[in-house]
């Protein structure tokens, strides 16, 4: 009894704590040629979504707008795609440039306009779509509709520059160079000039500590954002072979020195117990690069995953890593992103670089064990992407010539003394293999090119490499969501696990004997399972 008493009273501290949060949005809530019960339904789901943004932005002034609940899948351009919230400008033009399939008839906009309060002070007009005409898509979004809300909220308070500090800035995600058709030979230069001064990489460092507490003190955004588990493809024909030798593969995205995300997620998963040993034996767990920067955890990860495969391969199970940019920027010196406290952990710059050498504890694992791509049952792994390009070369191939390049890289003040003394560039920067612009560990054709066009380059690969599917890191994904593209045959998993870049969650799973691939997320708490009971 006592335990059922303190339970309620967690309860209601949680419902005091919601129902005294101040409220910043200021709306009016219209209902347009929707059932009363459905009306209801939505209506309760935008409250949802405006109190849980209430409790983490901080803004001045209040947010004034108006609700319309419609149907707007019918106004859709490409009927395979439909919006849950529509943000538009006081001129009925979208807020959030992703909604450009939507096009509103001006019939329509004129019978909102006259609905519209005389209120000169609205900031913007929001539509909720009913989905009167089209039920099937509304069945397919489970309850991710009130997380679909709060985004299409916060992307309208973006685009009227309205967020605070963190939410008001996009690309905190992206490295130094990610937006930069930059040539190699800069590259090292940039390098190699910061490494010939220990002084600055440490106040690089020091600064890059301080930016990491702010960001991470101050984001609250994944705390309004649920994702449930998602079913990408099903069926026989994504699955080549009748059996396979093992049950699943879980696949993780980049983990950016964030030990405890990394942690997380291998529990959930069922691949590791709760002293941190391995338990997967009928599974393979696949992480495709950049464990390391941003965060300061990059020891403990690399510590973690090399016990992890070792113990794999005595009790049942495999652990593959790949190598990400992160992993390749950091043997090249590339010190623009990383934290004071990671230096700290080695002992300095110098003893951080011995251990990543290849005579050091982690260098053979890093060097000549993690491969650039891989073959893993139907599904082609890599970093940021494999273009034909590189295809045309083979995997094995790929790997030994990354093997022998990294396995024999002289030290850093032999690359120093070549590039000042002697002008050479070793082809641990110029190897095109290593390229930042196309190469496997950085390019971003993948993720910013249309599909129309992607999709054929794609097919190429999957025939070169004899694959299914095509399995990518590197992009990181808005508000934590794996997507696909080209009807799932490419899969981009980097939801920005570490807290440095989005503290979100998010991993894949194939399930060989199912014939299913599942986006995986975080799965609520007892005290969350509680909360949810109680309002059910």
């Amino acid at each position: 009894m006592k335990i059922q008493n303190l339970l309620l009273s967690t309860l209601f501290a949680f419902q005091f704590v919601n129902a005294t949060t101040e409220k910043i949005f200021n709306y009016k809530f219209h209902c347009v040629n929707t059932p009363k019960n459905s009306c209801s339904t939505l209506h309760k789901e935008f409250v949802d979504a405006t109190n849980s943004l209430s409790e983490i932005l901080d803004i001045s002034s209040k947010v004034n707008f108006e609700v319309f609940v419609d149907d707007t899948s019918k106004y859709r351009v490409d009927k395979t795609k439909d919006s849950v919230a529509i943000s538009l400008n006081n001129d009925f033009a979208p807020l959030n440039p992703k909604n450009i399939n939507i096009n509103i008839p001006d019939t329509k906009i004129n019978t909102l306009k006259s609905k519209l309060s005389l209120k000169t002070d609205r900031d913007f007009i929001f539509i909720l779509n009913n989905f009167k005409s089209d039920k099937n898509y509304l069945k397919n979004l489970k309850d991710d509709k009130t997380t679909l809300i709060s985004i299409e909220i916060f992307e309208a308070l973006f685009n009227l520059e309205k967020l605070p500090y963190p939410y008001n800035e996009r690309g905190i995600d992206k490295a130094i160079f990610d937006s930069i058709n930059i040539d190699q030979n800069e590259m090292a230069k940039a390098a190699l000039n910061v490494r010939h001064d220990l002084s600055t990489i440490e106040n690089i460092a020091l600064k890059n500590e301080d930016k990491n507490k702010k960001f991470i003190e101050a984001n609250k955004l994944p705390e309004t954002i649920h994702w449930k588990d998602t079913l990408i493809s099903k069926g026989k024909e994504n699955f080549s072979r009748g059996k396979y030798d093992y049950k699943r593969i879980v696949a993780i995205g980049d983990v950016h020195g964030d030990f405890k995300k990394l942690e997380s997620v291998l529990r959930q998963a069922e691949l590791i117990d709760e002293e941190n040993n391995w338990i997967g034996t009928d599974s393979i767990l696949v992480q495709v690069g950049d464990l390391t920067d941003r965060g300061s955890e990059f020891k403990e990860i690399i510590e973690l995953l090399m016990k992890l495969r070792q113990q794999a391969n005595e009790k049942g199970g495999i652990v593959y890593v790949l190598l990400g940019n992160h992993e390749l920027y950091d043997m090249q010196a590339g010190y623009f992103v990383v934290p004071k406290s990671d230096f700290d952990k080695f002992g300095g710059i110098v003893e951080r670089e011995k251990a990543i050498s290849m005579d050091g504890k982690y260098g053979k694992f890093l060097r000549s064990e993690m491969n650039i791509t891989m073959i893993v049952d139907d599904n082609l792994f890599v970093h940021a992407g494999l273009t034909p390009k590189f295809a045309k070369m083979g995997i094995d191939e790929i790997n030994k010539h990354a093997h022998d390049i990294l396995s024999n890289v002289p030290s850093f003040d032999t690359l120093l003394n070549d590039y000042y003394q002697q002008n050479k560039t070793h082809p641990l920067y110029a190897d095109p293999l290593f390229d930042m612009n196309d190469g496997p560990l950085w390019t971003r054709y993948y993720m910013d090119t249309p599909e129309e066009q992607l999709c054929g380059e794609l097919e190429k690969v999957l025939e070169t490499t004899k694959a299914k599917r095509m399995i990518i890191g590197h992009n990181v994904q808005e508000f934590g969501k794996i997507n696909t593209k080209c009807q799932s045959k490419l899969i981009l998993i980097d939801v920005g696990l570490s807290n440095c870049i989005g503290n979100y969650y998010g991993y894949v799973e194939i399930l060989n004997d199912k014939k299913e691939i599942w986006a995986r997320y975080k799965k609520p708490g007892f005290l969350e399972k509680l909360f949810k009971l109680y309002h059910e």
